[in-house]
């Protein structure tokens, strides 16, 4: 199973301007990059698993709606 970017981060403790300041990039670029990591820098990416000692493989890389819709009918999952 794979999470939301926003899901991982809430489930390490950390808030947005914590990991924003972590990386070097503003609030904004962390909301978004939430939002939808379909995009998401190599460098980014590297510094966010780093900090949140996760593995890639589960962390969902796309639009955060789309895994809701994904997941929508597995027990396992709660929005």
């Amino acid at each position: 199973m794979q999470f939301t970017m926003r899901a991982v981060r809430v489930s390490c403790g950390y808030a947005e301007d914590e990991v924003a300041r972590y990386c070097g990039v503003s609030t904004e670029t962390i909301n978004e990059l939430e939002i939808d990591s379909g995009q998401i820098d190599y460098n980014l990416l590297s510094k966010l698993i780093n900090l949140y000692e996760v593995p890639l493989d589960i962390i969902y890389l796309g639009s955060e709606t789309d895994s809701h819709q994904k997941h929508r009918n597995d027990p396992r999952v709660t929005f």
